[in-house]
């Protein structure tokens, strides 16, 4: 996350940190969770451009792209690049890198109808998505358990 409070979430009071709140750790979940849900649509909008490259509707193509753009940039935006955790801003500044390195392949795929780029970049939000996978099951138990105990 950005902004002055890096524990606040965004479209809350800036002033109310997460780690004090008694239903902060149902806020994270549910943070995994819409995280999952955004590698998910944009792995679907990259998917179904795909399908409209072969089916020749390069309007429609373009839309998809574009949503699964548009979500690979607010990814980026979203990283917590002023951590005080070690180790946790070398994490964003290079998750920031691939998120934008996605998206430059997106671009190219959409401009130039690179299929391999589309495929790219769907590989790789793929694999950053099963990543994530893994890491939120563990970090919503914690944060239930942590709900349970406040």
């Amino acid at each position: 996350m950005v902004g002055k409070n890096a524990n606040a979430v965004k479209g809350l009071d800036a002033e109310t940190p997460l780690r004090t709140t008694g239903w902060s750790a149902s806020l994270a979940a549910d943070k995994g969770n819409l995280l999952l849900m955004l590698y998910e649509k944009a792995i679907r909008c990259m998917e179904e451009a795909l399908v409209l490259i072969e089916a020749g509707d390069m309007i429609g193509k373009g839309a998809k792209i574009i949503q699964a753009q548009e979500i690979v940039l607010q990814l980026a935006d979203s990283l917590d690049k002023n951590s005080g955790i070690e180790g946790a801003i070398e994490i964003a500044l290079n998750l920031e890198r691939l998120y934008l390195y996605i998206y430059t392949r997106l671009i190219r795929g959409n401009n130039l109808l690179d299929q391999k780029a589309i495929g790219e970049a769907l590989h790789l939000m793929g694999t950053l998505c099963t990543a994530w996978e893994q890491i939120i099951p563990v970090t919503s138990n914690a944060s239930k358990t942590a709900a349970a105990n406040a």
